[in-house]
């Protein structure tokens, strides 16, 4: 479960890194951070995902689930679904961008505090 969500953030770090204007940044003092203070908002994090994945609706929730997380091919979720592998293909894909676009909500949220 927690491999998933490694990975979601890793992508969003890696497109927000994308899309921003490269810079040097020289910081002395990111030897010296409390590396517990990272672990608490780490899990902090990791609810928030897991908050947004039950917010899914069921459709999305139960494709992603299987997808993501059991790794079933789309054959393998229209078979046990009894739904065509475009339709498993669209429910991923919805529920993927219903997650980015709450999880950046969510950070935007969270940074304007």
């Amino acid at each position: 479960f927690e491999g998933w969500i490694r990975r979601i953030m890793i992508n969003e770090c890696i497109s927000f890194l994308r899309q921003q204007k490269p810079q040097l940044l020289i910081d002395d003092n990111r030897y010296f951070e409390d590396k517990t203070e990272h672990q608490e908002q780490e899990a902090f994090e990791i609810s928030d995902l897991q908050q947004l994945v039950d917010n899914l609706p069921n459709d999305f929730k139960l494709v992603f689930n299987l997808f993501a997380i059991e790794g079933l091919s789309h054959k393998d979720i229209s078979n046990t679904l009894k739904i065509s592998e475009q339709a498993s293909r669209l429910r991923l894909f919805k529920a993927r961008t219903q997650l980015k676009e709450e999880y950046s909500r969510l950070k935007n949220a969270t940074n304007g505090k």
